[in-house]
């Protein structure tokens, strides 16, 4: 462990494990998970891109992903969840400015790939 907000020791199936969990059961009850997943607005009614706790974003094919992104010295860490099919993501680089840029998207093409309907 080395800080308080973070940097807790970890593997790519202790991510994916928290993942399948946080698609499975929760703590808290239905109502208030699903609020962890709703994009929240600001006062203006501008949308932040963030849940509680998660960024939340749409790929191109408007598939809907929730995760979240770390690293500090020495790692950086990629995390993210299509709850719609139950896939999870997870990918940890030994590496502190590791970019992963396309390396998400492309994997969710890998495992999500568009259905006919899609153009």
């Amino acid at each position: 462990y080395k800080w308080a907000s973070g940097g807790y020791i970890g593997t790519v199936e202790d991510l994916v494990r928290f993942g399948l969990a946080q698609l499975r059961s929760s703590p808290v009850n239905a109502t208030v998970h699903h609020e962890f997943w709703v994009q929240q607005v600001t006062n203006s009614g501008e949308a932040t891109g963030y849940g509680l706790g998660w960024k939340i974003v749409e790929d191109e094919n408007g598939r809907r992903l929730l995760g979240h992104t770390g690293g500090s010295v020495g790692g950086t860490t990629q995390f993210w969840i299509n709850p719609e099919s139950g896939l999870v993501i997870a990918m940890i680089s030994n590496l502190s400015d590791f970019k992963y840029g396309a390396v998400i998207p492309a994997l969710v093409t890998v495992f999500l790939p568009r259905s006919e309907g899609q153009e």
